[in-house]
Parts: C-alpha cells; structure tokens; sequence
C-alpha cells in the first residue's frame, strides 16, 4: 500500500519535457511504495507535453498537476540560453500550491534520482524555511563579499530544495526574492536571490541529496574531482545533479550518463540520442585537453 503523498514539483518549457519525463521515470522507478504526486510549473507547453508526462505519471499510479505561470511577473529580471526565464518559476511554487500540504521538493530537470526519498521527506525542519546541498561556489570568499553575509553560514544550490511550505508563505519569501533580484545584481539569479534572503534560515542536507556531478571545468584540479568521486564508492548519492554538460549531450562524460539513459529507456524517448556538430566536439576537447595539461586556468571571475 501506498503511503501518504510525497509532492515533488519542477519548472519546465516545452524543449524540457523529455528531460522532465526521464527525471519522473527515475523517481517513481525509485519509489514504487510510495505515492508521489509531480507539480510541473510550465512555460509553453503544448497538449501533447503533457500528454506525455501524464502518461508517466498514470503508469506509475502517481498524480500530476500542471500550472502555467504568468511570466510576466518576471518582467525585466536577467535571461539568457544558460538562465531562461522558467528558472524563476520556483519562486512561485509555495504559493500555488493547497494550503494543505506541508513540504514540496523541488527538482530542476537535469537531475537522476536513484534511490528512495523517504528519509528525505522525513527530515525535521525545524523553523527552516528550506533545506538544501552546499554549492561547490560556497569555497570562493568573494561570492559572500558580493551577497552580504559570512561564509559561516555556507551558500547552497537550488537545484534540489526540500521547503518547508508555511515557513515560506510566512517569511514572505517570494516577494522577497522578487523585489530582491529586481533591485540588485544576481550573477546565479534565483539562487543568488535565495541564499542572500535566507542565509541564516535554511538546513544544509548532505550532499547524497544533490550531487553535483560537474567535472573538469567545474573543480580546481583533477585531484579534487577524483577525490569528490571517490566519495561515491563510499555513500551511494541519491540525486545526481548534472550541471555541467548534460547526460543527453555527446560532449558529457559523467559516470553517471549512461544511468541517466537507463531511465530514458523506459520512455517514449528511448531512441533518441545524442548529438552535436563536430566543431562543437572538436571545441570541447581541445578545452578538456588544455585542462589537463595546464595551460587554461579555471576563471574564477566567471562565477562572482
């Protein structure tokens, strides 16, 4: 029997549906004692879009419920190919959903779930209106200089939020972070806006919950992405967040991408697979190759 609905929601345009429905499959393939019940905050998305991810949801006995989302109310904020304007849409979660339900997690698209959420769902808040996974930008002391807190307090990512839904309403968090990107510079534009808002009322989980498979560019030096992988010979990561290179591109090498395409399987989207030009290819490698060898640095400045 099924146990008492665990809501997990995501923001999605219509280029993000496949990536949606593989990320659901991983979910309730995970988590076949459990009912869950998907909240997918939409920007364009067609009939057929939803046809599909219901048609997943209803295999797997699971809910889904759709809410397109007035981006208007975004008006203005930064947009661009790496921060579309869906990203803000998590702003908003809490405050679409029934009054009646007392967590949600919230799942960006380019994440694998491989195991069973209950011990997730079963965390005590407390008077955290959040919790969530420190970042790997939490190392760089001038991200805090520029966000106006100290680096005691850790700086998080937002691609996995486990959030406590009235503590949200009552801090007043998503006009806070509304008015807080309209009116200063966000470099990482939500998740800027959510750690410098809630600094000091937020659990860091560990990091099984959001792991951040980013390879080569993403860490300072091969020995510490070899050291950070090696930590999943010995703990068995929950989430794999893909933030660099994407497990549906070609160029991605993670350990994780053919467990990601495992998943795809069992979708309609099975037979799709991965493509890009050879220039691209050829740009890609040159830049792995100059890593390894040293001769380009890691840009910090490109992350503050």
């Amino acid at each position: 029997m099924k146990t008492e609905t665990m809501h997990i929601a995501c923001n999605i345009d219509s280029k993000y549906t496949r990536f949606c429905g593989v990320l659901m499959v991983s979910l309730f393939e995970n988590n076949r004692d459990e009912h869950l019940k998907m909240h997918i905050l939409c920007y364009h998305l067609t009939d057929e879009n939803k046809e599909d991810l219901q048609e997943i949801a209803t295999r797997y006995n699971n809910d889904i419920q759709f809410y397109d989302i007035d981006e208007t109310i975004f008006k203005g904020f930064p947009i661009s190919d790496q921060w579309p304007i869906v990203i803000y849409f998590r702003l908003m979660l809490p405050e679409l959903l029934d009054k009646n339900i007392i967590k949600v997690l919230y799942l960006d698209c380019d994440i694998l779930c491989r195991g069973n959420l209950n011990e997730l769902f079963s965390t005590k808040m407390g008077d955290n209106a959040i919790c969530a996974t420190e970042d790997i930008l939490s190392r760089f002391p001038a991200l805090y200089n520029r966000l106006g807190y100290h680096p005691s307090y850790n700086y998080f990512n937002s691609g996995v939020l486990l959030i406590n839904v009235a503590k949200w309403k009552e801090l007043e968090l998503t006009k806070k972070c509304i008015n807080y990107i309209g009116s200063n510079k966000v470099r990482h534009p939500d998740q800027d806006a959510l750690n410098a808002i809630l600094f000091d009322k937020k659990m860091i989980l560990d990091s099984r919950w959001n792991y951040i498979s980013n390879y080569h560019t993403r860490y300072i030096s091969k020995e510490e992405y070899e050291e950070d992988l090696f930590k999943t010979k010995t703990y068995f990561p929950i989430f794999i967040h893909f933030t660099g290179t994407k497990p549906w591109s070609n160029l991605c090498d993670s350990p994780f991408k053919r467990e990601w395409f495992s998943y795809q399987n069992k979708t309609k989207w099975k037979d799709m697979i991965p493509s890009h030009s050879i220039k691209q290819i050829i740009v890609y490698r040159t830049a792995l190759l100059l890593d390894a060898i040293g001769i380009r640095r890691y840009n910090k400045q490109k992350l503050f």
